[in-house]
């Protein structure tokens, strides 16, 4: 029993002992499992920078394949590491390294990080500190050293089944990625064989389209480029052996549509294509609604179908309507292969060749339009220069007798004024005469008398001739421009018309310039612009009646211009003429007193021979008329 009681006493003080050193162990476990653990922890820091460095460059680089196999290398070569996970920002997993077993100390650290400009990961590690735990037993476990060997036998086993498990599981998610990236990649050749096919396509579609437009450089007719718009057509889809195209013109009326080239068809259907009627044309509902058209015989109720033309057995025929401006011009018809099927980018490609042809057509009758009016204008402009040889003939015709009438009604105006001029010298003439003649009978006549009487009579006589060479040189016509003093002219002519105006009484008044006023250009016109001025103003004051009639001639300098200021007290000239007062033939006098052409030749005179201006202006106390002449430059 004391045996019993001492080896109770015994086992109690080994088990108090050993509690107490288990406690004291424990205490010492815990202190080194403390720096263990924080040591682990920085060290499981350095871990997952690493580990984030490498798996962020290999995405930024896009290699997406290189981040499993990165994570697997890394979990089997260390031994703590239980779970390595990458997720996205959307919460998928990228990549995932796992052991499968229970952790007893896990240590989970988690690290965010960017690897595009939008792309956002998260990178969790999870590592297991059993094994410094048991680091830790051995100070105070070694009296369980066999306990220890094995349980860590036993926990290598299971590490070592965990190891080969987690493997298998590895080996299988590995085997299901390669799969899943065999069935990408064969999915990917197969878009891209697709892609290329329409790519080429597509180009062998723009190069058709492109050729037809390049024919517009060409001098083709337009039933050659409508001829090569349907040879293009061999680009469409099955149809590069058997070609059977047409391309139909809408007659004006829309009733028939008439066969503008074909390719591939027999002789037998060009002679019964050659005109259409619309209601049995294939094309012609395609036209009405200027829409493009499939119409599909296979496997369908087909007896509308049957009388038209062409005829779209066996397997149908696309319809494509060309439109000019949206105005319908025709269609294009295309009968199909059997291995035809409807296909978007083909019926673009349908479009485009017939809007392609439509804007050449377009474009060539414009051109010819063009012609067309071109040559109409040239007529007309050859016309128009006929008919403007011929107006201008007429008008120097009319200037000619314009000319000769008022150089006629000049004259009449001079022989009047001569007249005047004449008739004080032939009166003193003639009772010169008479004192010579009484003289004579009455013995008078003696030396002194006769030669004083003589005398009297030669005065009297050069007068008259110097009135003579007056008009003639009036008349005489200027050939060259000459540098003329104004005042002198003005002189001459109030000379030429004094007499007239004194037979009147009308008063004819002059007030020069304070100093001399040179004018270039025809003495002689100016007196003549002058005299009709003048004799116009006469007119005037007789057509009044007045009794004080009176004529002031004013010679001034304004700016650079000579200005002869002509004014008279008649009776005005009205408004609604003012504006008419030079124009040709206009005249408000009777076809006896003036022909209408004096002011209109004085217009001419001044503003077309001589550079300057001509200008009326009228009040309740009559008309005035300005010649304005530029001043001739100093010599």
């Amino acid at each position: 029993m004391a045996v019993h009681a001492g080896l109770l006493r015994h086992g109690l003080v080994w088990l108090v002992l050993a509690l107490l050193l288990t406690m004291a162990g424990l205490g010492l476990a815990q202190q080194q499992r403390n720096q263990l653990y924080e040591e682990a922890r920085r060290q499981a820091e350095t871990e997952l920078h690493l580990i984030q460095t490498v798996v962020q460059g290999a995405l930024q680089s896009g290699d997406y394949n290189e981040v499993q196999p990165f994570l697997d290398q890394w979990g089997n070569s260390k031994g703590d590491v239980v779970l390595l996970r990458i997720t996205s920002a959307s919460g998928s997993v990228m990549a995932i390294y796992k052991r499968v077993f229970e952790v007893e100390s896990p240590l989970r650290l988690n690290s965010e990080f960017l690897y595009s400009y939008r792309g956002k990961a998260q990178l969790m590690m999870v590592k297991d500190l059993a094994q410094m735990d048991s680091k830790v037993r051995v100070v105070f476990l070694q009296f369980i050293a066999m306990e220890s060997i094995i349980l860590l036998a036993f926990a290598f086993i299971l590490h070592q089944n965990y190891k080969r498990r987690l493997e298998a599981d590895l080996l299988e998610e590995r085997t299901g990625r390669l799969d899943e990236a065999n069935q990408r990649l064969q999915w990917e050749v197969l878009e891209r064989q697709r892609a290329e096919r329409r790519l080429r396509r597509a180009h062998r579609y723009q190069s058709a389209v492109n050729t037809l437009l390049q024919s517009l450089l060409e001098s083709n007719t337009a039933e050659q480029q409508m001829m090569l718009a349907l040879q293009l057509l061999s680009a469409f889809p099955e149809q590069k052996d058997r070609l059977q195209a047409a391309l139909f013109i809408q007659e004006p009326d829309g009733q028939h549509y008439v066969l503008g080239a074909q390719v591939g068809l027999a002789d037998v259907q060009k002679m019964l294509y050659t005109r259409i009627p619309a209601n049995r044309a294939l094309c012609h509902t395609a036209v009405v609604s200027r829409k493009l058209t499939l119409i599909n015989v296979e496997g369908g109720n087909n007896e509308a179908m049957e009388h038209m033309l062409p005829s779209p057995f066996p397997h149908g025929a696309y319809c494509v309507p060309i439109l000019l401006r949206r105005r319908p011009f025709g269609a294009i018809t295309l009968l199909l292969g059997s291995s035809y099927v409807s296909d978007q980018e083909a019926e673009e490609f349908l479009e485009a060749v017939a809007n392609s042809l439509a804007g050449l057509i377009d474009r060539r009758e414009s051109e010819e339009a063009v012609k067309r009016h071109q040559a109409e204008v040239e007529r007309l402009n050859t016309d128009l220069e006929l008919r403007v040889r011929h107006a201008v003939n007429e008008n120097r015709h009319k200037d000619m007798v314009m000319m000769r009438q008022s150089r006629m009604a000049a004259m009449g105006e001079m022989v009047g004024n001569i007249a005047h001029q004449w008739r004080q010298p032939l009166n003193a003439l003639a009772l010169n005469l008479t004192n010579v003649e009484d003289a004579f009978t009455y013995n008078e006549l003696d030396a002194k008398t006769m030669n004083e009487q003589m005398e009297k009579a030669r005065r009297l006589i050069r007068q008259m001739s110097t009135t003579i060479d007056d008009f003639r040189n009036f008349f005489r016509p200027d050939k060259q421009r000459v540098r003329f003093e104004l005042g002198q002219t003005v002189r001459e002519a109030l000379e030429l018309v004094s007499a007239s105006f004194s037979h009147y009484q009308i008063a004819l008044t002059y007030q020069p310039s304070s100093e001399d006023l040179w004018a270039y250009g025809y003495p002689n016109e100016t007196v003549q612009v002058l005299m009709i001025i003048l004799n116009n103003a006469k007119d005037a004051i007789q057509e009044l009646g007045l009794t004080d009639g009176k004529v002031e001639v004013n010679l001034s300098e304004s700016g650079r211009m000579a200005v002869i200021a002509i004014r008279d007290n008649g009776i005005g000239i009205p408004d609604e003429i003012l504006d008419r007062l030079f124009d040709p033939f206009f005249t408000t006098k009777t076809e006896r007193q003036g022909t209408g052409i004096g002011l209109y030749m004085a217009k001419m005179i001044v503003e077309d021979s001589m550079e300057g201006q001509i200008q009326a202006e009228s009040s309740s106390e009559g008309a005035c008329f300005y010649v304005k002449l530029p001043l001739a430059v100093e010599v």
